[in-house]
């Protein structure tokens, strides 16, 4: 889920080393571009976590900026986006996946014409961040936990009359439905009167003959 950098080198040491290397014209505009992208990626982050309902405090960002050389010039740059978990919550580790992937949407959204899919994100976890967890469990404390299905998926609704989620009610037999239908009502109901009594002149017709 996660993914580590920085094992064997600094990356801040490699870029500043890079940098130091370049005119000094060449200096102040590298470092123009570090320093709009490190403030680019903080605002997107505030904004990631302000929409989502995460306190900002609970994490931090470094962004590093790194050229890619061959030969003895830049063919171009790696962003390493640093995000630092300063207070524990497991919610974070669960949705970190998806916090990451809201992170990379928003900065598509500042700048369209920029792949920002390339930049290298990593976790990390702050010294003082509060994990209870400060020591590893037994080994067999994986095998339980592989085997264990998910509680919040298997875990049954409790359904109370006054939730949206209640059952609905059964549907009642055929024979108690067609004795609650309402009786149809006659085809004109017109109020009966002194005038349907009165006899008729008219002889009953007769069905004339075949040909």
């Amino acid at each position: 889920m996660f993914r580590f950098f920085g094992f064997g080198r600094s990356k801040n040491t490699d870029a500043d080393a890079a940098v130091a290397s370049q005119p000094p014209d060449q200096q102040n505009l590298t470092q123009q571009h570090t320093d709009i992208q490190r403030e680019l990626v903080r605002v997107v982050l505030k904004d990631t976590l302000r929409l989502h309902g995460i306190p900002a405090g609970w994490i931090g960002c470094e962004v590093t900026v790194m050229s890619r050389r061959a030969r003895n010039r830049d063919i171009g740059e790696d962003l390493f986006v640093h995000l630092i978990i300063m207070k524990w919550n497991e919610a974070l580790l669960r949705y970190a996946p998806a916090l990451q992937q809201q992170l990379i949407e928003g900065l598509d959204r500042f700048e369209p014409n920029v792949d920002h899919s390339r930049h290298i994100v990593s976790w990390r976890f702050a010294a003082n961040c509060e994990c209870p967890f400060a020591r590893m469990p037994a080994p067999q404390f994986w095998a339980e936990a592989q085997a264990q299905p998910r509680a919040d998926a298997l875990a049954p609704v409790a359904a109370t009359p006054s939730s949206p989620t209640a059952p609905a009610p059964a549907m009642p037999p055929l024979a108690d439905a067609a004795a609650r239908r309402p009786s149809p009502k006659p085809k004109f109901d017109l109020p009966p009167s002194s005038m349907d009594r009165l006899p008729s002149a008219y002889a009953p017709t007769e069905p004339s003959p075949l040909r």
